[in-house]
């Protein structure tokens, strides 16, 4: 009876032993994947130039970019969001989408690239937005920071109206 209880001692430490042994593997990636550097993209600032123009017309968007994680990021892309009309209070509808390089950890980048005003825009002044990393292709340490309402806004005037004049002609009735 001594052996036996030895042995069931011994197979409780042995099994005890492998327990935390398992408990021990399961939170190693974890402790790994909280310890590993991440990114962290933010934008902070953005304008347009000139800040009024015309569907059709060609404006130039500056956005002021910075890594604020402690890793580097791969490439992102970027939306650029407006509103269905004049002055929306919550920028959505896509505009245009881009492609950007890695930032590294404390990298601050000024993008500036040209658009073509979409014809159709609603006239007036737009509020409009930006979202870095919009299609979650990089894991960061805060992907609830990743939107900015630039501080700015576009005025979109109306087109050219043609200016038609009749300058003579005759009607005919017969």
């Amino acid at each position: 009876q001594r052996r036996q209880a030895e042995e069931r001692r011994r197979q409780a430490e042995k099994q005890a032993e492998e327990q935390r042994e398992r408990q021990e593997q399961q939170r190693q990636p974890q402790l790994q994947q909280q310890q590993r550097p991440q990114p962290d993209l933010v934008i902070r600032g953005g304008r347009f130039s000139p800040n009024t123009r015309k569907p059709g017309e060609i404006v130039t968007l500056s956005v002021d970019m910075v890594n604020i994680g402690n890793g580097p990021s791969q490439g992102f892309s970027a939306d650029f969001l407006s509103p269905e009309g004049p002055a929306g209070p919550t920028p959505g509808r896509l505009l245009w989408k881009r492609q950007f390089e890695p930032l590294g950890p404390g990298e601050a980048r000024t993008y500036d690239w040209r658009y073509v005003l979409p014809r159709g825009l609603t006239h007036g002044c737009c509020c409009c937005g930006f979202r870095i990393g919009s299609n979650k292709q990089i894991r960061e340490s805060d992907e609830n920071n990743n939107s900015f309402d630039f501080p700015g806004t576009l005025t979109v005037e109306r087109p050219a109206q043609p200016d038609l004049w009749i300058r003579g002609g005759s009607l005919s009735l017969g």
